[in-house]
């Protein structure tokens, strides 16, 4: 074999060898592109669970402060009402979104140990009503759950210091 001849094999094996390297990181990168992508939707579908979680409790809350302003309740009776409202939906959210609560269990006595109701009269026929979840004394009563996709974990809070306030004019 002339050297010339061989020189060139030599040449072939080179950019062979090279090709198939470009060709296995280029697949290792399309499995990883495509990974990050499906990390991304399941990021992105746990996102509008806990998005809608939020507006649930924010619109379950402000209910209950309207009906208890509308039948006249007190304080106590406004919170319990509002409380007992978002046991139901925490359960709800359990079975829907598979969300696990932390404490295990949030009855409507958990949270009325937490949260207080305020209510004032503003101006002459305005009435205002205030829940807020304080979690206790110390405010490390919190409420928390995990919602589990394929691929991602999200959390969904309802922190010490939230608070929504509902005003009925009438």
């Amino acid at each position: 074999m002339r050297a010339g001849g061989f020189f060139c094999f030599v040449l072939v094996l080179a950019f062979f060898s090279a090709e198939l390297s470009f060709m296995q990181s280029r697949h290792c990168e399309e499995s990883a592109l495509a990974e990050a992508k499906e990390f991304s939707f399941d990021l992105e579908k746990l996102s509008l669970s806990r998005s809608l979680m939020e507006a649930s409790t924010d619109a379950i809350v402000e209910e209950g402060l309207g009906k208890g302003l509308l039948l006249n309740l007190g304080p106590e009776e406004t919170k319990q009402l509002v409380n007992q409202k978002l046991e139901a939906l925490f359960a709800k959210m359990e079975a829907e979104y598979g969300a696990s609560f932390f404490p295990k269990v949030i009855d409507a006595k958990y949270l009325n140990s937490n949260s207080t109701v305020l209510l004032a009269v503003v101006g002459n026929k305005a009435v205002e009503a205030e829940y807020c979840y304080t979690g206790g004394l110390f405010k490390e009563n919190l409420v928390l759950a995990e919602v589990k996709g394929e691929k991602a974990v999200l959390e969904f809070r309802l922190p010490a210091g939230y608070c929504v306030k509902e005003t009925v004019v009438g």
